[in-house]
Order: C-alpha cells, then structure tokens, then sequence
C-alpha cells in the first residue's frame, strides 16, 4: 500500500518537472522565433542608418546628422540586447534540468542564475518584445514574486547582467556621444571625422564604440538587407540637399565617390 502510494507521488513529481520543462522550452522556443526576425530587422535599419549619416557627414549635413545619431546610438543598443538575450536563452536551455527541478534559485549555477534575473528584468522593461512576458511570468510562478521584485527594481542582491540594465536604461545621449558615434562611424565608411576634437565619452556604459565594430563586422558578413533602389535613393536625397549647403568642404571626396565605396562594403 504504501509502495503504491510513494510510486504514485514519485511519478507525479516526475510528470512535474517534466511539464515544467516542456513549458519553459516552448516559451524559449517562442521567443527565439520572434528574436531571430526582430534582430534580423533592427541590424537592417542600422545599417542604412549608418550609411545614411556617412553620408551626411560627407555632405556636411551636421545638424541632421546630430538628431539621427541619437536613434542609431538607441538601435544599437537594442542589437546588443537582443544578442544577451540569445546568449541567455541559450544559458537556460542548457541549464532547463537545474531550473526545473531546483526549488530556490539560489541553488542554481551561478551563470543560470543570472540568465534567469536579466530575462525576468528584460521582460518587465522591454516593451517592445511582448514575447518576453510569458517566459518571464513562467520564472515568477518559479520562483516567487520576491525574486521578481528584486531584480526588476534592481534592488540590492538582484542578478541582473550588468549590460542588460545598460542597454535598457539608457541615459540621455550627450552630444559628445553623438559627435563620438558620428566620427566612429565616419571612420569605418573613410569619410574624415566632422568633430576630431570628441571625447570618447563611452567608458562601458553602453559601449556603442565597441558594439559598432560587432555590428560592422556582421554587415560585412552577411548579404544587405537594403535594396539597391532605397540606397540610391538616399544617395540622391542627401546630393539634392548638399547642393544648397554651405557646410560642405571641398576637400572631402564626391558624394558619388563615397556613393560607389559604400556599396562595396
């Protein structure tokens, strides 16, 4: 009889953890999916922003420059959390056995633990990946509302990866950084730097130098996602405004010649 009675109670805990697993996959798998085609499309809209403030770097379009620098600094950083959010989904996986069946988080490894905090934080201040709420519901049913409340107001002994917090509070971009992204970028499409006397403001906070280079290195990579009618249209557009500019120097190249080398990148 009571053989019977802790078999049964064995195999419920089995089925448990078992249904729990298949949850917390399904919810990954979902968010992955959704992952895979916002990040594909936010890398797009990068860039042909990048290209777009090459080429008003060249055509001495500062002041538009500026403004658009701003939304390229903030795009970036949602291309480097939609990375974290890869690597931490990823962590999970490969952790699913420890999650589910471990019922304090602190018993968990200690990169598992941190993946867990940073989606249950990048779920609640990420608005525009609403994928992430079921996934991040699922580890506050785990792990109890105490868990949650800790680590998306980052209160002491959260275990928010310090980057994720970074890339989604984002301060004010000063017009230092501004002017910081503009030269980084002028320097990867050979065009001379509009403010050389820039300081590089970066220092980790956001770390878009570093992140740029990722990026660049991903565009070379992969084919472009921008077709050749949308880039000439940029390429006519920033020529038509030029002509009436009085900010161009006459030292920097062509706008045809800067047209023809960026679309050999």
């Amino acid at each position: 009889m009571w053989g019977d009675a802790l078999e049964s109670v064995f195999a419920c805990a089995i089925g448990a953890r078992w249904r729990k697993a298949a949850k917390c996959k399904r919810l990954i798998e979902q968010v992955q999916s959704s992952l895979t085609i916002r990040r594909e499309r936010r890398e797009a809209i990068v860039k042909q922003c990048r290209l777009d403030l090459a080429m008003h770097v060249q055509s001495g379009l500062l002041e538009t420059a500026m403004i658009r620098a701003d939304k390229l600094y903030k795009d970036q950083c949602l291309v480097s959390f939609f990375d974290q959010i890869e690597h931490f989904c990823e962590c999970i996986i490969s952790n699913i056995s420890h999650i589910t069946t471990q019922r304090s988080w602190q018993t968990l490894p200690v990169d598992a633990r941190e993946a867990v905090a940073s989606i249950v934080f990048a779920a609640a201040k990420c608005g525009k990946f609403p994928e992430l709420s079921p996934l991040g519901n699922f580890f506050k049913e785990l792990y109890g509302s105490e868990f949650e409340v800790t680590n998306v107001e980052l209160r002491p002994g959260n275990l928010v990866n310090f980057q994720i917090q970074q890339n989604l509070c984002i301060d004010p971009v000063t017009d230092n950084m501004k002017q910081t992204l503009l030269n980084e970028v002028s320097k990867f499409y050979g065009v001379p730097p509009a403010f050389p006397d820039a300081e590089d403001q970066s220092d980790g906070k956001c770390s878009f130098e570093q992140k740029a280079e990722v990026l660049d290195l991903e565009i070379q990579d992969k084919s472009s996602d921008i077709d050749e009618i949308s880039m000439q249209r940029s390429e006519h557009e920033t020529q038509d405004k030029s002509s009436g500019s009085s900010h161009v120097n006459p030292s920097l190249p062509e706008n045809e010649d800067l047209g023809d080398r960026l679309k050999d990148v």
